[in-house]
């Protein structure tokens, strides 16, 4: 029986990530060294601030019985940083295209719209909304469209081309 505990704490200590064993009344059974190591880093070497998502779970006995708690513990500052800095970016980015006066959209591989700046309401009589989600060829004049699709396969091929056509406004 004696060996049941050091087993135990050999499988606590092997888990990688901070690691709590919690009673059913949440007291601290055991504790992997990974938590001790995170934890005892000082908030100089982290800016301040660490950031952990917990995973909890119950330890239950043969009957069934709640008989104490697993947390694992996930270091998740690194991504949460990383989440922030590309939040920033597309902020920025976005800030940069709904600012300026000419028309920038992003098609689908099906030729879809899936984004259409807003000064595209400067240019004609849609707002994004009327065209998001709609093909690009229904706003092509149709005397246009056959050297447009060309254009297009060409530029996915990797050419550089100028398309000049005309768009269809709402009143055709």
């Amino acid at each position: 029986e004696d060996s049941k505990p050091a087993k135990s704490a050999d499988v606590v200590d092997a888990i990688r990530e901070p690691l709590l064993v919690l009673a059913p009344d949440f007291r601290v059974i055991a504790a992997s060294r990974a938590f001790y190591r995170t934890f005892a880093v000082t908030p100089r070497k982290t800016h301040g601030q660490r950031l952990f998502e917990a995973d909890l779970s119950a330890i239950r006995d043969r009957r069934g019985r709640a008989t104490g708690r697993v947390v694992v513990l996930h270091d998740v500052t690194g991504r949460r940083s990383m989440e922030q800095v590309l939040r920033s970016s597309e902020e920025k980015y976005r800030r940069l295209v709904e600012g300026i006066d000419q028309v920038i959209f992003s098609l689908d591989a099906g030729g879809v719209f899936t984004y259409v700046s807003p000064s595209i309401s400067k240019m004609s009589r849609y707002v994004p909304g009327d065209i998001i989600g709609r093909p690009f060829a229904s706003f092509v004049h149709p005397d246009d469209l056959a050297r447009v699709s060309l254009n297009i396969q060409a530029r996915s091929a990797g050419a550089v081309v100028q398309n000049e056509f005309r768009v269809l406004d709402k009143d055709g």
